[in-house]
């Protein structure tokens, strides 16, 4: 196998699940994922996101941080507990 995406013969393909596949992207090409600010969906900077967990931690509520921020609450909640953003210390 060459890791050419462009090269479908069938000595360069092999059978695997989505799992193995994204395995092989990582480990093969290289490939980084783009995270936080960088990636064109993201509507918060990084200090923002540590703002709000420091908010978080001195005792703000979700839904009073999630109204300063205009996001939802449960995506502030995502955010304190570390489901999204969870790479960012």
């Amino acid at each position: 196998m060459n890791a050419v995406r462009d090269d479908n013969r069938l000595c360069n393909l092999e059978t695997c699940t989505r799992s193995e596949n994204m395995l092989h992207k990582f480990r093969v090409t290289g490939y980084q994922p783009i995270r936080g600010s960088q990636h064109g969906g993201a509507r918060l900077s990084e200090e923002e996101v540590r703002t709000i967990r420091r908010m978080a931690a001195e005792g703000c509520r979700n839904v009073d941080i999630a109204g300063r921020y205009g996001l939802a609450q449960s995506h502030t909640h995502n955010i304190v507990s570390r489901k999204i953003w969870g790479w960012l210390n």
